[in-house]
């Protein structure tokens, strides 16, 4: 996946979220979410949710493996940085 792609999703999404505020708002349980060591991320939610998530090292995190356990959120990279 190019970088030009990724972009391009990001914009695609935030076009989409910016003409339909209604899909931003969801009631939920709180979770605390920290950058752990470059790219790599830490979420941690009720009941033992757990979400670690990296980038790839070609596009400047890590390379670790996605965990979670408990979520219901997709393991996909959750820090974006220009």
């Amino acid at each position: 996946m190019s970088v030009t792609h990724i972009q391009q999703s990001i914009e695609n999404v935030t076009t989409y979220l910016a003409e339909h505020p209604e899909e931003c708002r969801y009631t939920d349980s709180a979770a605390t979410a920290v950058v752990e060591d470059g790219l790599r991320c830490r979420a941690e939610g009720p009941h033992g949710a757990l979400l670690v998530s990296d980038m790839p090292k070609a596009l400047g995190g890590g390379g670790q493996h996605h965990r979670q356990v408990g979520c219901r959120v997709p393991p996909w990279p959750a820090v974006m940085r220009p």
